[in-house]
């Protein structure tokens, strides 16, 4: 009744099989971005029908006014930005206002450039060109595996990480506009700029809440599909099967093309890290000197709002940076990998050879790398080199407050 069929191909002893992965379906706009991401049209910065005009006219007008709006939106967080370097700027250097307007001010530009991406990615219709892309790197799997297709988990992080900040950022501002200030340790202002600043704050909140759900899940595909790679490649490597033309060729040009995705990503993602890293470590820098230098000197919950944000203001930075360190780590693995196999020693196969070589070349020598300021390169080990001596300046900075204070200069809180 149960009779199969299908024929039994039998494999001769010696013989590496691969197995062709059969056509998964798709991975969906909100399978991808999960929750946060169906909030992207709600951002008022989406200006994914920019896209649309290039093909139908019809819908140029709505384009230019959804730009425009956008562009507007941009401005108003750049207000709250300029205010608070307004006043770090109007009070008495290495004081508390100083540091507290400093640390919002720096974070208010990366606010900026959150929005900026927002509205860039959209207009680009980066996302969906991401996915058209991931689409061709999951049919080169040696293997399936549907594990790496899942994103909930990810998706569970970043909106418990994001809803944490947000509250910590909102109790802030609403800590200040009940005792009518922009910033704790300021003076009291008219009502209406305390408001405005509490209605972009949220608005700030939503918007970089929006764009690092996009951000950290479009390195974290990246990282996912080279490091399910670099597995399959050292699961052949320990079955001494590169020597398989067949195989290393596969490898090659999987390499290849997943270099290429990480680099075409680049021109997006790029355009946060480039010059991100520089205000959320100048943050940092204000964070750290707050805490080590007032927090004994501060009512109580003015203390716990404000060493609340420093931590919140560490942890965006790691947040910020991590995923990028972890995309670039993973493209220099495969030529840890491929250095550890002496099979290609004994190969007399001189295609198989050159291949070798040329996967070892393209990893250690490729131009997929992100740099800060075009110069600083963002790797896990310059990341942790950065993030423990910055925020040690803020330390420092404390200490100097501290000597000068000892020789008889006083600081106004």
């Amino acid at each position: 009744m149960f009779e199969s069929k299908s024929e039994v191909v039998k494999i001769p002893p010696g013989t590496f099989c691969i197995q062709v992965p059969e056509i998964k379906e798709p991975i969906t706009f909100g399978k991808f971005l999960g929750p946060l991401g169906f909030l992207v049209p709600f951002t008022g910065l989406d200006c994914s029908v920019v896209a649309l005009s290039k093909v139908d006219p019809r819908y140029k007008l709505r384009a230019w006014i959804s730009q425009l709006f956008a562009l507007i939106l941009i401005a108003v967080i750049v207000f709250r930005c300029y205010t608070f370097f307004q006043l770090k700027l109007s009070v008495n250097s290495m004081s508390l206002e100083w540091a507290e307007s400093g640390m919002i001010a720096f974070m208010g530009v990366q606010s900026v450039e959150c929005a900026y991406c927002i509205f860039s990615w959209t207009r680009r219709d980066f996302i969906s060109s991401h996915l058209e892309k991931l689409e061709e790197v999951r049919q080169l799997r040696i293997k399936d595996n549907e594990k790496l297709d899942n994103y909930s988990t990810a998706h569970f992080k970043i909106l418990g990480w994001t809803t944490i900040w947000t509250v910590i950022v909102m109790a802030h501002a609403v800590a200040c506009a009940v005792q009518e200030k922009v910033i704790l340790s300021g003076h009291t202002i008219y009502p209406i700029l305390f408001y405005e600043i509490l209605f972009i704050t949220l608005l700030v909140c939503f918007h970089v809440s929006v764009f690092l759900n996009c951000f950290f899940i479009v390195n974290c595909s990246i990282t996912r599909e080279i490091e399910y790679f670099n597995s399959e490649l050292a699961e052949a490597q320990k079955k001494k099967n590169l020597a398989n033309s067949d195989l290393i060729s596969r490898f090659s040009n999987r390499q290849c093309e997943l270099i290429d995705w990480v680099r075409n990503a680049n021109k997006s993602v790029g355009g946060y890290t480039c010059t991100t890293p520089i205000s959320l470590f100048n943050s940092c820098i204000m964070a750290v000197y707050v805490f080590f230098s007032f927090h004994d000197n501060l009512p109580f919950i003015q203390a716990v709002i404000l060493n609340i944000n420093v931590f919140a203001t560490l942890f965006m930075t790691y947040f910020s940076l991590k995923p990028v360190c972890n995309v670039q780590f993973q493209l220099q693995h495969t030529s840890r990998i491929l250095m550890k196999s002496r099979e290609f020693e004994k190969s007399n196969d001189s295609d198989v050879i050159n291949t070798y070589h040329v996967m070892i070349d393209r990893s250690l020598r490729h131009t997929a790398r992100l740099r800060v300021l075009g110069g600083i390169p963002i790797y896990p080990t310059t990341f942790n080199i950065a993030m423990f001596f910055i925020p040690n300046l803020g330390i420092l900075l404390s200490f100097v407050k501290k000597s000068l204070h000892s020789y008889g200069l006083e600081m106004h809180h």
